[in-house]
């Protein structure tokens, strides 16, 4: 038992997780296990809450990463946080709403924190709706459009155990040593003028 139920002591963990986050790797087993559903007892304790935090931490440190599932944190788990568009959100257990098969795509690049350097083209719906459930375990529905319906696809595809390249399209996958750098917003100098 814990002195302390605000930090359980490691066998009373309602989520197995190293103690350290860190990127897996293309190549770690951990990216090609299908997650486990996160367990009821977890959502609203204060566990759930750290690992969120930490793994919001984990993305911040990579400028151009959207989205990080609990696979590539080192955690077997399904769930995914991002920060994509003005959208900085964790989504356990998540599901995708009524996939369509027939509904537009579109062909678009891909690149994935777990596989630094490399890029390719996938397709994939430009409309796509995803529910999950908050840390308190309150049920969200987000809807996404081109890039974050992309976001959200990729992000299920690595608690399915895939990653991008399984969907590339043959002959784009492509090493890419030196990754653009963001574009930077420039406010406009009004003593300049247009």
């Amino acid at each position: 038992m814990s002195r302390n139920p605000r930090h359980p002591a490691r066998s009373e963990r309602l989520i197995e997780r190293p103690e350290h986050l860190a990127l897996a790797l293309f190549g770690d087993p951990v990216l090609r296990l299908p997650a486990r559903g996160i367990p009821e007892a977890a959502f609203g304790s204060p566990e759930l809450v750290t690992l969120v935090k930490e793994t919001l931490a984990l993305l911040d440190t990579f400028p151009s990463g959207v989205g990080l599932a609990g696979p590539q944190a080192g955690v077997p788990y399904r769930y995914f946080v991002t920060s994509c568009d003005g959208l900085r959100v964790a989504l356990f257990n998540p599901i995708l709403v009524d996939p369509d098969p027939s509904a537009p795509r579109a062909l678009g690049p891909e690149g994935c924190l777990s596989l630094p350097h490399w890029g390719g083209l996938v397709d994939r719906q430009i409309n796509l709706s995803v529910r999950g459930r908050n840390v308190r375990g309150r049920w969200l529905t987000f809807s996404g459009h081109h890039l974050t319906a992309r976001l959200f696809a990729h992000e299920m595809d690595h608690l399915d155990a895939h990653l991008y390249t399984d969907w590339a399209i043959p002959g784009s996958l492509r090493a890419d040593p030196e990754p653009p750098e963001l574009e930077e917003t420039v406010e406009p100098d009004p003593t300049i003028g247009p």
